[in-house]
């Protein structure tokens, strides 16, 4: 396994919801929010921290513990 450089943000990530009509179902969706981008949330579980499942390496920090 290789080691790669993560990066530590110093944006604080908002926990939100897609909430999307599938017509016959509807389908929710967790994802985060920074800035004006929404992010889906990678697979990886971290404690504290968020990443994107775009960029694995950048994790976001919870600005609440109630937030994790």
């Amino acid at each position: 396994m290789d080691m790669k450089p993560c990066v530590f943000s110093y944006d604080v990530p908002k926990i939100c919801f897609s909430w999307k009509d599938r017509g016959e179902y509807f389908e929710l969706a967790y994802r985060f929010k920074v800035g004006n981008k929404i992010m889906k949330p990678s697979l990886d579980n971290t404690i504290f921290f968020i990443n994107d499942e775009a960029d694995p390496m950048t994790f976001y920090l919870f600005a609440s513990f109630s937030d994790c």
